[in-house]
């Protein structure tokens, strides 16, 4: 036969329960809710820069860029892409963001061809807003920049930039006229005309903590005279 056993409840220990139910109420609310404010903080000021990617780099000579079959142009960023939006490239998946950046650029000039187009490109470049390549920090949206383009691959459609900074210029805006600032080695220019030669440069970058240190300046002519005598 079975026999009921009618069970005293002891109020302490509901007490007790209850009050550490709430205690852990108040704790996950709480974190929920700070880490939705640095979640909203981080998408509004960006990651934070923690230092330099640490690989041995290659050496690059003005011969490899001139010699090797790029496209010269000039184009402005138009935007960042979001990690959601990598996985609409081909190639690439929401984990580039460790290592890569991508954007969306517009191209308004191509030397290559010596005609003005307008067109649009992904372009992708080494680091992020935390890890980058000293020297070289991320491109800036509404800012342009003649690069020596590369196609990553045929099949994904994105560019980047030959032997990364090596490959860059930015345009600059003086009260003498445009110029364009070198990254990395600096190029031979056609009789050396205009040619500056540049320890460091005063144009604002992204990333305060990573300087650009420009080896050029020179002028959008004396880009034309090195493209034209690199195709003779």
């Amino acid at each position: 036969m079975v026999k009921k056993v009618q069970i005293h409840r002891n109020k302490k220990i509901i007490i007790l329960g209850t009050s550490v139910i709430t205690v852990v109420l108040i704790l996950v609310i709480g974190y929920l809710v700070t880490h939705k404010e640095n979640t909203a903080i981080q998408a509004e000021n960006g990651m934070k820069f923690q230092g330099f990617i640490e690989a041995q780099e290659i050496e690059v000579s003005a011969q490899d860029i001139l010699n090797r079959e790029t496209r010269p142009v000039q184009l402005k960023i138009v935007r960042k892409l979001d990690i959601d939006e990598y996985d609409k490239i081909a190639g690439t998946g929401k984990y580039d963001y460790l290592s890569w950046s991508y954007y969306e650029a517009f191209i308004t000039y191509d030397y290559s061809i010596d005609e003005a187009t307008e067109e649009s490109i992904i372009l992708s470049q080494f680091g992020n807003e935390e890890w980058q390549t000293q020297g070289d920090p991320l491109l800036s949206v509404d800012h342009e920049y003649v690069i020596f383009l590369i196609q990553n691959k045929e099949t994904d459609g994105y560019w980047e930039a030959f032997r990364g900074r090596h490959s860059i210029y930015d345009v600059v805006k003086e009260e003498q006229g445009e110029y364009l600032y070198k990254r990395g080695v600096s190029l031979p220019i056609p009789n050396n005309s205009k040619a500056n030669t540049m320890v460091s440069g005063t144009v604002i970058t992204t990333n305060p903590e990573n300087p650009v240190i420009y080896s050029q300046k020179i002028t959008t002519k004396d880009f034309v005279d090195l493209i034209k005598s690199k195709i003779k």
